[in-house]
């Protein structure tokens, strides 16, 4: 019985380990395992620890990233679809024409800026 009691006290820092690792979700890493003292247990609490706070800072990152990409793209999209909107949409119109709108030359350079590619590289075909 005494054995029991002893191991039960020896383990609760690992079962705290386990219920914090447990508890962290995908979107809140902001759980801590509580530190106490300074033996082995102690220093995987505190190496655990750390490697969360590097795991909710990658995240951090992580969604900044995602979030200024789908700002960078946003302009570009808006101008495509801005040109796209002043195409003319009569075909008999398209096909007396010898060269490509200025809408399509308009759009295929937006559409080339969002996806990097430099202004100069682009050739307009006709439609």
């Amino acid at each position: 019985m005494i054995g029991w009691l002893a191991a039960g006290r020896i383990l609760a820092p690992v079962r705290a380990l386990h219920e914090v690792a447990a508890d962290i979700g995908e979107r809140d890493l902001t759980v801590r395992v509580p530190v106490h003292g300074r033996d082995d247990i102690a220093a995987v609490a505190e190496t655990f620890n750390a490697m969360l706070d590097r795991l909710e800072e990658a995240y951090g990152l992580q969604r900044r990233f995602v979030d200024d990409a789908a700002h960078e793209l946003r302009t570009p999209i808006t101008v495509i679809r801005g040109h796209l909107e002043l195409l003319g949409d009569d075909p008999a119109e398209r096909a007396h024409s010898q060269d490509p709108p200025a809408g399509v030359s308009r759009v295929s350079r937006a559409s080339a800026s969002a996806a990097g590619v430099p202004a100069g590289a682009v050739q307009v075909t006709r439609v």
